[in-house]
């Protein structure tokens, strides 16, 4: 997302009257994000320039500045979902003091808050992470009990029980299956509900 779309509800310049500005940059001094569990915050100039990460140093003494027009995005690792660690940041209303260009680490103590140029607040920024859907893995199936010749009655077994140890789902969800081909041609291969009557496969 846009800097300046991200942080326009939350600036306010009029204590400067008529010499009132816009957001102009924005200081990240806080990267809270673990980036081997959750994932990265990055950054970039304008919407076609290369993404880089945000160090995980920043602070108000090695400040990462954004002019407006950069944007701000998090990438999770693969499986994450969740709410990651926040970014804090100090938004500035463009004085010459500030010096609102790209900088890599800017030391701005004591430059926040009364007349500096940089917010004495630092400004939370968060995400979600919504959790998608994943298929299942299945790595084979438990063979059934053994049965006797000519048997009729014997019990058969769960479709839990013949997954037990080879399937999984990222969500912990119930797993069934779908019978998608059958060989009757020794036998016939029968299926019923808990409780219920068989039916042929």
């Amino acid at each position: 997302a846009r800097v300046s779309a991200l942080f326009a509800a939350n600036y306010d310049d009029t204590a400067d009257g008529t010499g009132a500005t816009a957001l102009s940059a924005v200081a990240i001094v806080q990267n809270s994000a673990n980036a081997a569990t959750q994932g990265r915050w990055q950054y970039s100039a304008g919407e076609n320039g290369a993404w880089q990460d945000v160090p995980a140093t920043v602070s108000d003494g090695a400040a990462l500045v954004l002019p407006a027009d950069y944007h701000v995005r998090f990438v999770p690792v693969p499986g994450y979902a969740g709410t990651p660690g926040v970014l804090k940041v100090r938004l500035s209303d463009g004085t010459a003091a500030a010096g609102t260009g790209f900088d890599a680490a800017r030391d701005i103590t004591g430059a926040t808050g009364g007349t500096g140029p940089w917010s004495n607040d630092a400004v939370p920024v968060g995400v979600t992470v919504v959790a998608s859907n994943r298929a299942p893995t299945l790595g084979g199936a438990n063979d059934l009990p053994n049965i006797d010749e000519d048997s009729r009655t014997h019990p058969g077994q769960t479709v839990a029980a013949l997954l037990a140890g080879h399937a999984a789902d990222a969500a912990g969800a119930s797993l069934g299956v779908a019978v998608t081909g059958v060989d009757n041609s020794r036998g016939t291969w029968q299926y019923r509900r808990d409780g219920g009557t068989a039916g042929p496969a």
